[in-house]
């Protein structure tokens, strides 16, 4: 998406529920006596929220509070097939100011300036967006916990009543089960920094104190961490990451070759 590395936004927080939770597991039991409606586990049996699940979320709130959005990611729609998007680039390759620059380059830059905030963000059906959400796992103070069973019966709707033989079983995660949620968010403009921080200040409304939820992220403390890590960076002439610096040797990348050579040397 991006030649350079510019700037990174990283966002930690725990997620606790204040209700019982249900993550569907997009599967029905085909065993008589098995639960119905069980809920998302990973390879060790245990509770987790998608990382796509908590992006769709963020997603619906920033287009609910900034203007001029498109609905469901449909910006450069017309730009799905990989047809076209072989035409568009030849069409750019074609223009004066572009000769010599690289097609996909183009390209890239041609949808980002054709998509509304909310796809440069959370993407779109034809490019990756600016912000990834890792799946939220268990916090490692709930590491095992047991799950809840709830029985329901479905609604008739034409009567709208109880329907005969209708039970079905719920697997759902207890209330007060603590999630670990992680956000980073690259290359971002001033407007789309600005949205990162509409969706803070929601998330600080919500926690009955917010300033002290602010103060976690708009803190003179946090400001001297970060204006001493640029002068470092600055210092060491580094633009980006990652750079590795072993005994005064700098190595640009991850070159795990160049690495081995420098720790035997250093030994």
């Amino acid at each position: 998406m991006f030649q350079k590395f510019k700037n990174r936004i990283i966002l930690e927080a725990i997620l606790k529920a204040e209700t019982a939770l249900y993550i569907g597991a997009g599967q029905d039991s085909y065993t008589p006596l098995a639960v119905q409606g069980c809920i998302i586990k990973n390879a060790y049996g245990m509770p987790y929220i998608p990382g796509s699940s908590i992006k769709g979320i963020l997603r619906s709130f920033l287009e609910s509070v900034v203007e001029n959005c498109c609905e469901h990611g449909k910006c450069n729609e017309g730009l799905k097939k990989l047809k076209n998007r072989k035409d568009k680039i030849a069409e750019l390759e074609k223009k004066p100011e572009n000769e010599g620059k690289n097609g996909d380059a183009l390209l890239a830059g041609y949808i980002m300036k054709k998509s509304c905030i909310a796809c440069r963000l959370f993407g779109s059906n034809v490019m990756a967006g600016k912000i990834k959400i890792a799946d939220a796992s268990l916090n490692s103070l709930n590491t095992w916990i047991s799950t809840e069973y709830r029985t329901g019966n479905a609604i008739d709707r034409d009567t709208h009543t109880a329907a005969s033989k209708a039970l079905f079983d719920t697997e759902t995660i207890p209330a007060g089960t603590e999630f670990c949620f992680r956000m980073i968010a690259e290359n971002l403009t001033i407007d789309e920094a600005e949205c990162i921080g509409k969706i803070m200040n929601y998330f600080a409304e919500q926690t009955g104190s917010p300033e002290k939820f602010r103060g976690f992220y708009y803190s003179q403390e946090v400001d001297d961490v970060l204006e001493n890590s640029r002068k470092i960076a600055t210092e060491l002439n580094i633009s980006a990451t990652p750079v590795i610096i072993i005994n005064g040797k700098r190595i640009d990348g991850f070159n795990p070759a160049l690495i081995d050579r420098a720790i035997a040397n250093f030994k």
